[in-house]
């Protein structure tokens, strides 16, 4: 093994205990920017599930484009599951590390609220700067092919102290199917 990848392997090994210790996952998904969130507590509450009745419902996959001042600032593949949980893989590097997961709740027909959390790292991949937290709320398409909506997004070092900016904007998803 180079000396290249034993520094990869104990910097990934090391962002795993920091993950684990601090109550998150070993995998990250740094912003390029920071974002916009009130403060809340750390602890990400339980989410509703939602029932799943064909299309009309936000359980599936998504091809999902995150906006700021009408530019494309993020992009993503995002599975909502019908237990109220959900997942992201998102466009960051992968030695920066790309999953998110969140918990999602019906508060309208065919609207929902996301809160999804993740670790951010610095660009070498190397250094845990904190987690962040996202917030979103969406509206599905009357087809159920799609939904629109908006998010804020917060950094917060590991203390959960807000750091820099938030940053806000909307987001627009098409439903990825089999055909």
């Amino acid at each position: 093994m180079t000396r290249f990848h034993v520094g990869v392997v104990r910097s990934l090994a090391l962002s795993a205990v920091s993950c684990l210790v601090f109550g998150g996952s070993a995998f990250a998904c740094p912003w390029k920017q920071v974002g916009t969130l009130p403060r809340q507590a750390s602890p990400v509450a339980f989410a509703k599930s939602a029932p799943h009745n064909g299309q009309d419902t936000f359980v599936g996959v998504w091809q999902v484009t995150y906006s700021v001042g009408g530019n494309t600032w993020d992009m993503s593949f995002d599975s909502w599951h019908a237990d109220g949980t959900e997942n992201d893989n998102d466009i960051t590097p992968p030695l920066m590390s790309a999953m998110c997961e969140g918990v999602w709740e019906l508060t309208a027909p065919r609207t929902a609220a996301l809160r999804h959390v993740g670790w951010t790292w610095d660009q070498t991949g190397f250094n845990l700067i904190g987690p962040f937290q996202l917030l979103e709320t969406n509206t599905l398409s009357a087809d159920g092919n799609s939904y629109s909506g908006n998010f804020t997004l917060q950094q917060y070092d590991l203390d959960w102290n807000p750091v820099g900016q938030p940053t806000s904007g909307t987001i627009s998803a098409a439903r990825i199917t089999v055909h």
